[in-house]
């Protein structure tokens, strides 16, 4: 899963991050539901506008 969801206890919130760009945040939330909710939406957005050249490099990496 591209999309990962983690608590960052001196933040006290939910991070969402993205595995793919090195860690880079996409949003902070209050409660574990709206993270798991903000990742699984960007992971079907990502999977509906990924090229044929993304499966491969997955692949081969």
């Amino acid at each position: 899963m591209r999309y990962q969801n983690r608590y960052q206890p001196d933040l006290s919130r939910w991070v969402v991050i993205d595995t793919f760009l090195n860690d880079q945040v996409l949003g902070l939330h209050q409660t574990e539901l709206q993270s798991v909710i903000h990742a699984e939406t960007q992971e079907r957005h990502w999977g509906l506008y990924r090229s044929p050249a993304e499966d491969v490099a997955l692949i081969m990496g």
